[in-house]
């Protein structure tokens, strides 16, 4: 979902380097690559792929206990995102100026959320993410 682009770095999930994270589970001290998913958006976006594809999907209940017991789960956390709008593919909703920022950058507003956090690098997957900020 990630290479069609129904989901999207920054606005439903985030790939960083960190050596402090407290979850409801643990607290993070070493450095380790995490990734914070909205589940609220991608599991929803999931069952509507699988039905598109003519695939069952697992009911949404069931994938939330099987992502939430895996070694790789660190637990839940708030994780800030950009605010998303309702039309996934129009971002232009979420800027919060027309213009630019002092420092060029389009500005956006931002929502925390309450996200399923994950070690990036035990899972197996391959998300192209610039990893250049950090």
């Amino acid at each position: 979902m990630v290479t069609i682009g129904i989901l999207e770095n920054d606005y439903h999930f985030k790939i960083w380097c960190t050596d402090k994270l407290n979850t409801d589970k643990y607290n993070i001290t070493t450095m380790k690559t995490i990734i914070a998913v909205d589940m609220k958006v991608a599991i929803p976006e999931y069952s509507k792929h699988c039905r598109n594809t003519g695939t069952k999907p697992l009911p949404s209940s069931t994938l939330d206990y099987y992502l939430k017991n895996i070694n790789e789960f660190f637990g839940m956390a708030n994780c800030r995102f950009k605010q998303s709008s309702k039309n996934l593919n129009d971002k232009s909703a979420t800027v919060l100026n027309s213009g630019y920022g002092n420092d060029g950058e389009t500005k956006y507003s931002s929502i925390q959320k309450w996200c399923h956090h994950f070690e990036y690098t035990k899972l197996n997957i391959n998300i192209e993410t610039d990893f250049s900020d950090m």
